[in-house]
């Protein structure tokens, strides 16, 4: 067990700088254009206190309670954001910044017309 909780703090640190951590501001700068970055940043920052957050927070409880199979929690949070990095971002990649502002639009659209409805 104790090989297994290694290797969870490891892909979970790994997930971590690759994702939510402060490299999200840097690759969101450049992923979006200036109408959608601002909507990006807010919630790319809530999303990083909020696991930032538990991850400082819950960490003791799970350990009282789940002694040392508590790393494993983290393992699958891990591999949820290993998973969800290898798919998102290379399809970013092929997305031009006009791709994403048209997204954007038609997503306005129907938030518009629901609440004139």
């Amino acid at each position: 067990m104790p090989y297994v909780a290694i290797f969870a703090v490891g892909v979970f640190l790994i997930a971590w700088s690759g994702g939510t951590n402060l490299t999200t501001f840097a690759l969101l700068g450049e992923i979006t254009s200036e109408p959608t970055r601002s909507t990006a940043y807010g919630y790319s920052a809530v999303i990083f206190w909020v696991v930032a957050w538990t991850v400082g927070f819950v960490p003791p409880y799970l350990q009282i309670h789940l002694g040392p199979y508590a790393l494993t929690i983290w393992l699958g949070c891990a591999i949820l954001f290993l998973i969800y990095f290898i798919i998102f971002i290379p399809r970013l990649k092929r997305l031009r910044h006009k791709d994403d502002d048209l997204f954007m639009e038609s997503k306005n659209d129907m938030e518009i017309k629901k609440l004139n409805c």
